[in-house]
């Protein structure tokens, strides 16, 4: 390791999953310095595992959604997914169950677009499990691919290496690109019936595929009661979907900006897909960082350290805090109409910000309006570090 800098952004541009709003309050107090780094030492070797154990507790914190809850919507709490849900946008698989160990599985529903793909399985047990008395389920080494053996959704290393040997496919695990999506997401028990569990699984990636199939791989079910007890169950599932046209014939629409009453906005991106819309937005404006750049390395670490710690024993009532004291807030996006679209919220990558290069503020943001509802002219309104901000955008034609 050749300083802490380049460890701590290893970490959080890590394909790790981790709730934006937690890796906001990552990056909010812990920067990385480009311009004084932070020289290697012993203290920072044994400062790297703790960071790495508080992103891995962090990620195993996602999936907790209880069945307890409820679920009020299709898939998530989206209303740009339900929209487009409305409008036809959904494949209603008719397969049958694929039957392994004595254990059923299919999918029932999809929804895909570039930035989410949502599934909604059945799974369908015998008498030795009693479904009343599950907390939660995991598809373990869940691996989804499409027609062109591309990796979607993958958190497994064997079954990834077998993969792509048997296809003899020249990918490397954790090194994604195109080919190799590797999204995010959660996943939850929306409903039990009986002897039967609707479980969903919500996965989001920066671009995904145009695909014409999936093809799922399942070879371990986990099984968590309510007294916290694990039953994992092996079998070997495969699911082979085609997927419907407008699924992979899917277009976008894209904005440009008429005027903004920022002048220190870029608007980067302002694009409408089926289900939502994504903005992205970069403006001037340096790291706060927990330490002074004339302060002594030793001093450095001291208040790095420090500021860490605080984080890690954040309160509720200190995340509250750091919730109504956020940069960017009261974001909505209306449209010709005069209808307002909100955030989404549905998944933990739908929103956030972080630095760049020690002098710009990179915001991004998802909104439920989707092309369904979107016009030929839209208005972004946001408060910005207490200012109003309104940006005007026609669509690009």
């Amino acid at each position: 390791m050749k300083n802490i800098d380049l460890e701590i952004e290893r970490i959080l541009k890590s394909d790790i999953y981790i709730p934006s709003s937690y890796k906001e309050m990552i990056r909010n107090n812990i920067y990385m310095c480009e311009d004084k780094k932070i020289k290697s030492s012993n203290r920072i070797l044994k400062l790297i595992p703790i960071l790495c154990t508080f992103v891995f507790v962090i990620s195993g914190m996602i999936f907790a959604v209880s069945n307890h809850e409820k679920i009020e919507h299709f898939f998530n709490y989206n209303k740009g997914i339900d929209t487009a849900i409305e409008n036809g946008y959904i494949l209603e698989n008719k397969d049958e169950f694929v039957i392994s160990n004595g254990i059923g599985i299919k999918v029932d529903n999809v929804v895909m677009d570039d930035y989410t793909l949502n599934l909604s399985f059945q799974l369908k047990f015998n008498d030795e499990v009693v479904t009343k008395e599950i907390n939660r389920i995991e598809l373990v080494d869940l691996l989804i691919s499409d027609n062109d053996n591309k990796i979607l959704c993958c958190e497994d290393k064997d079954i990834f290496d077998k993969f792509c040997k048997d296809k003899s496919l020249n990918y490397s695990w954790k090194q994604t690109n195109e080919n190799y999506i590797n999204s995010g997401g959660n996943y939850y028990i929306k409903s039990v019936n009986e002897n039967q569990v609707n479980l969903i699984y919500n996965l989001n990636a920066n671009n995904f595929p145009k695909s014409k199939s999936l093809n799922l791989i399942v070879n371990t079910i986990k099984i968590i009661g309510y007294d916290y007890n694990e039953n994992i169950i092996n079998g070997n599932w495969d699911i082979h979907i085609d997927l419907p046209e407008d699924f992979y014939n899917r277009e976008n629409y894209y904005y440009e900006v008429v005027s903004c009453t920022n002048d220190k906005f870029n608007i980067d991106e302002v694009v409408v897909t089926n289900t939502n819309t994504k903005i992205q937005i970069t403006t001037e404006e340096p790291p706060e960082l927990p330490y002074n750049l004339d302060d002594d390395e030793e001093t450095k670490m001291r208040k790095f350290i420090e500021q860490y710690e605080k984080d890690k024993n954040m309160t509720v009532e200190d995340y509250k805090k750091l919730m109504e004291n956020r940069k960017f807030k009261n974001e909505y996006v209306e449209n010709e109409k005069g209808e307002k679209f909100y955030p989404s919220n549905s998944t933990s990558e739908d929103c956030g910000y972080a630095n760049k290069d020690m002098k710009y503020l990179v915001y991004w943001q998802t909104f439920d309006m989707n092309k369904y509802n979107a016009t030929d002219e839209i208005k972004i309104s946001l408060n910005y570090k207490g200012d109003d901000v309104e940006i005007i955008l026609k669509k690009i034609k």
